[in-house]
């Protein structure tokens, strides 16, 4: 089971919105693995909170890296599901992951220029 932790919180001048972005991402970077789901949403962006089993949908949403609310019907979550079906298509897909692991995943699938999984968040 994963801890919850909560992101850095940046004052004062000089707190620009891509630094915090940044250090609200490093505190799952800590995390040994993540669940594939959890892997999905924080490549798209969004934060997973603690016992996350699906991705949000329509009615719902999350608050991103960027720690905004986002609604379940951005194009982050659409993506999300999309990269979440294509890792569970896999033969023997495993249910952890090292993050380094899946990013690397992510870079390298291009099945075809449909299928190629590109995000901000991967850059």
């Amino acid at each position: 089971m994963m801890n919850a932790k909560i992101p850095a919180q940046l004052y004062g001048e000089g707190s620009s919105q891509e630094l915090q972005k940044l250090t609200t991402l490093s505190q799952y970077i800590e995390y040994e693995t993540w669940t594939p789901l959890w892997a999905c949403l924080l490549v798209c962006g969004i934060q997973p909170t603690e016992g996350c089993t699906e991705i949000p949908n329509n009615d719902g949403g999350a608050i991103g890296l960027d720690n905004c609310f986002h609604s379940g019907n951005e194009d982050s979550f659409y993506h999300a599901r999309r990269i979440l079906k294509l890792w569970e298509s896999r033969e023997n897909a495993p249910a952890k992951v090292r993050p380094a692991d899946f990013v690397a995943w992510c870079k390298t699938y291009d099945n075809s220029h449909l299928n190629k999984i590109n995000t901000d968040w991967l850059s």
